[in-house]
C-alpha cells in the first residue's frame, strides 16, 4: 500500500493509513519503507519537539535528548558505535507514530480485554508493537543497518525510562 490521493466528497484527502511529516513527505504507517525515511527533514525534528514521559517532567526532556543521551554514554561505556547506533534510533518510530506511554497501552489492553478483543497480553499490545516492529525494520533499512538480534534489546540499556511514561 502506498500513500495515494483519495477523492471524497468533492475534497481530496490522502489514505488515512499515511501521515504527513515534518518535511512535507507522505509516510505510510502500514507499509513503510526506507525510501520514506529522512533523519535530517523528519526523524531529528520531530523527535526534538515531542517530550519523554508524556511530559511529566519538571523541565522539557525530548525524545531526541534521551536518545543522543543514551547513545553517548552506551558508546563511552562500551566504545561500540553498533550499539551506540541502534540506541540512537531505539525510538525513531515514534517520529511517526508518537510515544505511547506504557500505562496508556497497558489500559488500552484492558479495555480491549473487558470489550472481548483479545487478551490482556495479546490484543494491543501485540498490533502496537507489530506496528512499531514494521516502522524499525524500515528505519534500520533506511540506516544500513541489520535488524537487532531482538526488537526489544533497547530496553535493557533504555536510559531514563520508567513506566511513567515510556
Amino acid at each position: 500500500m502506498s500513500c495515494r490521493h483519495k477523492a471524497h466528497n468533492d475534497a481530496i484527502s490522502y489514505d488515512s493509513a499515511c501521515i504527513q511529516t515534518a518535511s512535507g513527505r507522505m509516510f505510510s504507517l502500514l507499509s513503510p519503507i526506507a525510501e520514506q525515511i529522512d533523519f535530517v527533514y523528519d526523524i531529528a525534528p520531530q523527535l526534538a519537539r515531542q517530550a519523554r514521559f508524556n511530559g511529566a517532567t519538571e523541565s522539557f526532556y525530548s525524545i531526541a535528548q534521551h536518545c543522543a543521551l543514551g547513545a553517548d554514554a552506551i558508546y563511552q561505556e562500551t566504545r561500540r558505535s553498533d550499539l551506540a547506533a541502534y540506541f540512537l534510533l531505539h525510538d525513531a518510530h515514534e517520529a511517526y507514530i508518537g510515544d505511547i506511554p506504557t500505562p496508556v497501552v497497558t489500559a488500552l489492553a484492558r479495555l480491549g480485554c473487558m470489550n472481548g478483543i483479545g487478551n490482556e497480553n495479546h490484543n494491543i499490545r501485540h498490533v502496537i508493537s507489530t506496528l512499531r516492529d514494521m516502522i524499525d525494520l524500515a528505519i534500520w533499512q533506511a540506516a544500513n543497518l541489520p535488524p537487532p538480534l531482538s526488537s526489544n534489546s533497547h530496553e535493557d540499556h533504555d536510559y531514563g525510562s520508567s513506566n511513567a511514561g515510556d
